[in-house]
């Protein structure tokens, strides 16, 4: 598979070179959409080695995430595109993990599972991870155990049928929820749970209140039956 990196950032500077240069080791391109930030967190990131997208104000982590896959699947080389967050919290080394999951498992998505060691997680994240990701497995009709978590690999062919309208974390959601309507299979892999220095963006309250925003327009919508791996498609990748 051709497989690139996309990383949304917003103000970080101390980790992003080390996240770009770390994501090169395994992939072949990495894309950084620099979504407003006030420190040079998008000219460490372009002088690492990536392609640099700026916003020039600050938008939200999914409309980041919109803008940097609407570029890249203007190249029809992409097969899929591994997201991380990049302030260091996703170990890169996990990328041929990533990728090797999908392509047993037969997978569309894959999206990393933190939850079997919660210990450093702050608990207002391990409380609303838990919420959403048990409002999204009834919705999706498959077992979704860390809805919140930024690290996964989704093929291109997917994004290209997905709808998505929100802005902020609750993207993250919305494109799982949209991807398994549509019959897409989605897969949870283990990673290590990692909690630094780093700053959150992340509001529980608010981002809660817009995921279960989120939620709401599905709940009367029908679902898709996932569709079964295709032994042929896997060999293929």
């Amino acid at each position: 598979m051709e497989v690139c990196a996309l990383i949304p950032v917003y103000n970080e500077a101390p980790y992003i070179e080390k996240v770009v240069k770390g994501c090169l080791k395994h992939l072949i391109a990495a894309y950084v959409v620099d979504d407003g930030s006030t420190d040079n967190s998008g000219e460490l990131a372009r002088d690492a080695g990536a392609i640099v997208m700026r916003h020039p104000i600050n938008r939200g982590k999914g409309a980041a995430l919109r803008m940097g896959f609407a570029h890249i699947m203007k190249d029809e080389r992409w097969d899929g595109i591994v997201v991380l967050d990049g302030d260091g919290q996703h170990d890169w080394e996990e990328i041929p993990r990533f990728i090797s999951y999908l392509q047993k498992g037969g997978y569309d998505i894959v999206v990393g599972n933190r939850m079997r060691d919660v210990r450093p997680m702050p608990l207002s994240r391990k409380a609303t991870n838990c919420l959403s990701s048990r409002i999204l497995s009834t919705l999706t009709g498959q077992k979704i155990e860390d809805s919140q978590c930024g690290f996964r690999f989704v093929k291109t062919e997917v994004l290209k049928k997905l709808v998505l309208t929100t802005t902020k974390f609750d993207t993250e959601s919305e494109m799982l929820v949209e991807a398994a309507r549509k019959g897409f299979r989605v897969g949870n892999l283990p990673i290590p749970t990692i909690y630094g220095a780093e700053k959150s963006y992340f509001r529980p309250l608010l981002d809660t209140l817009r995921f279960l925003r989120v939620a709401a327009k599905y709940v009367f919508r029908p679902r898709a039956t996932p569709r079964k791996a295709d032994p042929e498609r896997k060999e293929r990748c």
